[in-house]
């Protein structure tokens, strides 16, 4: 980036936001800016889907899906779809179906849920005061619970799979 990127000597106090904010995000998302819709053609997901349909595909059961609601850490910060951690906990019985038909139809379909892909992002200083909107900052992503558990869902399977093969 340009030389603008430096804050002024007292660090962010008496900084225009709008700006600061403005700079932080074109410095975060900075590592996407070449990337479009156009570089997808290059992945045949078509041919993963075809592999998926000569094969089952891992599904993981309601209870997998229970032990992920309930590994969540419930003083974790609250995603961009407002929903706790210690409510999926706390309900995980209940709530254990439903996340099982979302993650299920996510791997059967190959798609991960859009609203997965959104996170709260916080810029952190390294520094204090910072100097710099490049280097002084980092970023800390707060993604859905739901997210996380479908994250976890996979090393669940894996797991299960080397168990299973190694008997």
């Amino acid at each position: 980036m340009d030389g603008t990127s430096n804050l002024p000597a007292n660090g962010c106090q008496n900084y225009d936001l709008s700006e600061l904010t403005e700079k932080l995000q074109a410095v975060f998302t900075a590592l996407w800016n070449g990337m479009t819709l156009d570089n997808a053609a290059n992945y045949d997901l078509n041919n993963v889907q075809h592999h998926l349909k000569e094969t089952d595909p891992p599904i993981t059961s309601i209870g997998q899906v229970k032990k992920a609601l309930n590994a969540l850490k419930v003083k974790k910060a609250t995603g961009i779809d407002g929903i706790p951690a210690w409510f999926l906990k706390q309900y995980s019985e209940d709530l254990a179906p439903v996340a099982h038909n979302i993650i299920t139809s996510s791997i059967i379909q190959c798609k991960y849920p859009t609203l997965y892909k959104q996170a709260l992002i916080t810029p952190v200083p390294k520094i204090t005061p910072p100097k710099n909107v490049e280097t002084d900052f980092r970023q800390i992503s707060v993604l859905p619970q739901l997210a996380k558990v479908l994250e976890k869902i996979p090393a669940i399977a894996t797991k299960l799979c080397r168990s299973h093969i190694k008997r």
